[in-house]
């Protein structure tokens, strides 16, 4: 069982590096391409991504209080939404915050914002519904599963719609 958990965990670490590349040019700075910007298309990923967190947690793990799913489920997403913009507001000093969104590709969906997701989201959504939850591993492992799947989804719908380069 051990050697299928680590070929799995290396298997999905080289997806990750192939679909979230991080790759730095010096001297040089971005440009979106693309009319549409990563937060042109929040609206919609939000709505998407909240649907698929709150359906599958009220479903693979039972949790019965669907309120309380939603609650926890909006709070874990305005938290890790905010995150970045949070970082973003008290780290840079080059531009003002309207600026560095236009300029920065910090909201651009990668591996970094993965795990940023997943350390805000986890904590706030196991905690929050673990009484709730019919089975509490499962409960756990259903929402990384459900965060790691909008995460990739958010980040592949931003490569289709938005383009921008060094």
């Amino acid at each position: 069982m051990k050697k299928y958990n680590i070929l799995s965990s290396l298997l999905l670490a080289a997806v990750f590096a192939f679909l979230f590349p991080m790759t730095v040019s010096a001297n040089s700075s971005w440009q979106w391409i693309s009319e549409t910007r990563p937060y042109d298309i929040l609206p919609v990923v939000v709505i998407i991504t909240l649907l698929i967190e709150i359906l599958t947690i009220s479903f693979i793990p039972r949790v019965k209080a669907l309120p309380k799913v939603v609650f926890f489920v909006v709070l874990a997403n305005i938290l890790s939404f905010a995150a970045p913009y949070v970082f973003l507001y008290f780290t840079s000093s080059l531009y003002t915050f309207e600026q560095a969104l236009e300029r920065m590709p910090y909201y651009t969906v990668g591996i970094v914002y993965l795990i940023v997701t997943l350390i805000v989201e986890i904590p706030t959504v196991f905690l929050g519904l673990k009484k709730s939850a019919n089975n509490s591993k499962k409960l756990l492992l259903t929402a990384i599963g459900a965060n790691v799947v909008t995460t990739v989804l958010t980040a592949v719908v931003e490569r289709i719609f938005c383009r921008g380069s060094w």
